[in-house]
């Protein structure tokens, strides 16, 4: 049976809360780095600059800019840009549930062999997916934190394709 592809992008409130909370915090370290009255507090003021004047530009182009559907799920399988790893084939998901860590969810993908989608990652990524395991989470997880699509309807649409 073909099913129509799925495609979830961004959430435009959620992103704009995000990034005019990241620039708040931004003007917040120039009020504090310019009313420094010691070393410390012109320290912490420029970390505050830099960490999230650098976080809102990132986000910015990252999700603002950049306007393709972050997952795409069609019959062959589903794709996370996010993950780096290209599509995964619904044949290799054995398993998927919905994890919630801090508020953010995640749909955690139990894969049949994980190693055929890290050895597409960077060192760097490799090692963040491992550390996913370390949390009780899979190698790879689709993270859902500002995607326009409730969690519960993602992870339904995948039980629904994974059925077939």
């Amino acid at each position: 049976m073909i099913r129509e592809t799925i495609y979830i992008g961004t959430s435009s409130w959620k992103l704009t809360l995000l990034v005019i909370g990241s620039l708040l915090f931004a003007v917040g370290g120039a009020f504090m780095y310019q009313s420094a009255d010691n070393w410390l507090a012109r320290v912490v003021g420029i970390t505050c600059i830099l960490l999230f004047g650098f976080g809102s530009l990132a986000l910015i182009y990252t999700y603002a800019i950049d306007r393709r559907p972050r997952i795409v799920i069609d019959n062959n399988g589903v794709t996370d840009r996010t993950l780096h790893v290209g599509r995964i084939d619904w044949a290799d998901i054995v398993g998927i549930e919905l994890r919630s860590l801090y508020g953010n969810k995640f749909v955690v993908l139990r894969l049949r062999d994980s190693q055929k989608y890290l050895d597409r990652l960077s060192r760097g990524r490799r090692f963040a997916s491992q550390s996913n395991r370390a949390l009780g989470f899979g190698e790879l997880n689709l993270n859902l934190s500002l995607v326009n699509m409730s969690a519960k309807d993602v992870l339904n649409v995948m039980v629904d394709r994974i059925e077939q």
